[in-house]
């Protein structure tokens, strides 16, 4: 089976950044656990720079992850 790319976008410059991490990890998990996709993972620091995604999560599923 071919597995659907989706991108995961999330922090920025806001009061609710650290919402914005734990929502995204509750959702990484979820969509990683039925097996049918590829995650891209956009991490966007309070400063507004673009992080690298392969930095901030560490998990057996890493071959589930596209790294940019």
């Amino acid at each position: 089976m071919t597995k659907k790319y989706v991108a995961l976008i999330f922090g920025g410059n806001s009061s609710e950044h650290d919402v914005s991490k734990r929502s995204a990890q509750n959702f990484y998990d979820a969509i990683l656990a039925t097996g049918k996709y590829r995650i891209t993972v956009f991490a966007i620091a309070q400063n507004g720079y673009v992080l690298d995604p392969c930095l901030l999560y560490t998990s057996d599923a890493a071959d589930d992850m596209q790294c940019v």
